[in-house]
């Protein structure tokens, strides 16, 4: 799946957020979707939730392999099998080197170049 970031972005029309890390009009693939947010690595690396209504969907194809998991209020999360064990994006953020590794080979399997920065 692919987005691009809206040309509005940054000008707080669509929120009161600055989204200093996505860029107007930047192409960017999902990697990660959830009922409210399409998570995509942004500009500095990092594998961000950000809220849909700041893209427009280019590409809506998901593939087959993703897992989707569904919960209460009719809130889901679909992920790369890869990323959908619990709490592993809260070890790739904690810098555990086994979910840094899972990520990147992942990043780099589907053809994204950009390094995961981490917490700073």
């Amino acid at each position: 799946m692919k987005v691009k970031a809206k040309q509005e972005v940054h000008n707080h029309i669509l929120d009161q957020f600055d989204n200093k890390n996505i860029k107007p009009n930047e192409t960017y693939d999902v990697i990660g979707i959830d009922h409210d947010c399409f998570r995509i690595v942004d500009q500095v690396g990092d594998p961000i939730l950000y809220p849909k209504y700041l893209f427009e969907i280019i590409d809506s194809s998901i593939p087959q392999s993703w897992i989707r998991k569904e919960y209460e209020a009719d809130e889901y999360y679909i992920d790369p099998p890869e990323f959908s064990e619990p709490g592993f994006y809260e070890d790739l953020f904690d810098g555990d080197s086994k979910a840094i590794d899972i990520y990147e080979k992942y990043l780099a399997s589907v053809g994204i170049t950009r390094k995961f920065r981490g917490n700073p």
